[in-house]
């Protein structure tokens, strides 16, 4: 509705995705490619934060309350809201830390300094943005269509839904079947074709595919070059 509400609310997270990265770097805690992982979760956890604190702010300030007091009376309501949300994030993420695997604790570690790092920079520079930018949001006609909609054409909007929702029921058997990764791998491979016959035969197992396909001539082969290995 107001392009304004992108700055407002993705400069914080940006800021609070590189503290994130940086607090973690600084706790020589050991780095692993999972914490990748931690970017789009905070992404979503930090759009929630700034989106409702900045709306109940232009609320309170269409109440004729200017902005310190808009601000102070957002965080009193809101922002006790969004910490309570913040406590909890960080709580479930700590359930990470029972796992005995390293790089599933530093997953853990990261998304709570993550959710804290958001927290704080939205109470503290979202209200700035905002003055900054004098944003305030715009009447929007759509949604007042919407609900118009859904109040008058109830019936049909629940008919629809029930039907959509009898259908899926119906085709989650799908999901019952098996699975495997050789169902995709190429077929003219004598040795995938085995593990095939293996699995079907014995109704069981898990088989893990690696296909090497080199035509460049060598003087030994490959597997047993020790630099081919390090890099399998």
């Amino acid at each position: 509705r107001n392009w304004l509400a992108i700055p407002v609310v993705l400069v914080p997270i940006f800021c609070a995705l590189i503290w994130t990265l940086g607090i973690v770097n600084l706790s020589g805690v050991v780095l692993t490619p999972m914490i990748v992982a931690a970017g789009p979760i905070l992404v979503g956890i930090g759009v929630d934060y700034g989106l409702h604190v900045a709306n109940r702010i232009v609320e309170f300030k269409d109440e004729g309350n200017k902005m310190p007091k808009a601000t102070y009376l957002a965080l009193l309501t809101t922002g006790k809201a969004t910490l309570l949300c913040a406590i909890t994030d960080s709580i479930g993420f700590s359930a990470l830390f029972i796992s005995p695997i390293i790089p599933m604790r530093t997953v853990g570690f990261t998304m709570i300094i993550g959710v804290i790092c958001s927290f704080f920079l939205t109470v503290s520079m979202t209200p700035a943005i905002m003055k900054l930018t004098n944003y305030s949001r715009h009447k929007n006609e759509g949604w007042k269509k919407i609900a118009i909609l859904s109040t008058k054409q109830w019936k049909a909007i629940l008919l629809v839904v029930l039907l959509t929702t009898a259908y899926s029921i119906a085709r989650i058997s799908v999901l019952d079947q098996d699975m495997r990764g050789d169902e995709s791998a190429p077929e003219d491979v004598d040795s995938i074709q085995k593990l095939s016959e293996y699995s079907e035969k014995f109704e069981a197992g898990q088989t893990g595919i690696l296909l090497i396909n080199n035509e460049t001539e060598r003087e030994k082969p490959a597997a047993k070059d020790l630099d081919v290995l390090d890099i399998m």
